[in-house]
């Protein structure tokens, strides 16, 4: 029988073809346990986790800890974890996720009523970064979900010590003065805004210094106690920005620029999810199983 190419093309959904992708590590976050305190490390304090299956490398070289997850249902995950990093922030993208019995359900973004249809939706957000002091590993993707995406992004209530709106008000208004006053300096010249790629941002897991800061998610009896990403030691005002100290510096400018140009696709890739489309659960997301009790506070988002 011979290759017909017209009635292919003509009898493919283009929604059913597997599109792999660029594929890269996937740095996800751990919320800790306040039970785990007489254990310690990354289960008490929470923090970012690689599985070293993974991971480009052995990261225990660039400052990492060994460490291992295990998973509610007992599965343990070797890798490596660290409470604090420092990174560019590159682009992102974001979708909704229902678990089901055969895996999890993703939705567009802009599809949030189908996905409520099929259970409480679960917001999950990843994010293309470099990290600094390991630029020559190449970009990892940071992967949260529910109020840890919600911390990172300082939606709502978390705001105040969340990762990008304290990024945004502070340290990105520092780049644009600067940038506003060249500008102006120029003749003719033509203010472009900084992305927030142009600043290595400090995320780490909230702390008072020495231990731990939970915070209270779900309501009444359905509640966790989890440690979130919050914004790192930076000044209170943009006007005390040390522009020196948070630039990536031209190369790595240069870096993350070509990452950007290169993941258009790859940002845009979840706008077209077929609503309702089963994943089945990824070993190297290395991520705990759903908290019901943070799946019931964030209903609605």
């Amino acid at each position: 029988m011979s290759f017909n190419a017209n009635y292919v093309l003509n009898n493919t959904d283009e929604s059913t073809v597997e599109h792999e992708g660029p594929r890269y590590p996937i740095i996800t976050w751990i919320t800790g346990d306040p039970k785990a305190k007489k254990i310690g490390g990354m289960a008490y304090h929470g923090g970012f986790f690689v599985s070293k299956e993974g991971a480009p490398s052995d990261l225990t070289e660039y400052g990492w800890e060994a460490e291992s997850l295990v998973r509610d249902d007992g599965k343990e995950i070797e890798g490596y974890w660290r409470k604090q990093a420092e990174m560019a922030l590159i682009m992102g993208r974001k979708r909704w996720v229902v678990q089901g019995n055969s895996g999890q359900m993703v939705f567009g973004w802009n599809d949030y009523a189908k996905a409520a249809g099929h259970g409480g939706p679960r917001s999950h957000q990843q994010t293309l970064v470099l990290v600094k002091g390991m630029e020559e590993l190449g970009s990892f993707v940071l992967s949260l979900k529910g109020t840890a995406m919600m911390s990172l992004n300082g939606q709502k209530e978390f705001a105040a010590k969340g990762v990008i709106s304290n990024l945004r008000r502070v340290i990105i208004a520092a780049f644009n003065k600067a940038l506003q006053d060249a500008a102006k300096k120029v003749k003719g010249g033509s203010f472009v805004p900084a992305p927030y790629r142009i600043a290595w941002c400090p995320i780490v897991a909230d702390n008072d210094g020495k231990e731990p800061m939970f915070t209270k998610v779900g309501h009444g009896d359905k509640f966790s106690m989890v440690v979130l990403p919050v914004i790192g030691e930076i000044p209170v005002k943009p006007e005390a920005v040390d522009l020196d100290a948070f630039y990536v510096s031209d190369a790595i400018y240069a870096q993350v620029n070509e990452i950007y140009a290169e993941n258009v696709e790859w940002a845009q890739a979840w706008d077209d999810l077929k609503p309702g489309a089963v994943e089945a659960d990824s070993d190297h997301d290395a991520e705990p199983q759903e908290d019901l009790s943070q799946a019931a506070a964030e209903a609605g988002l």
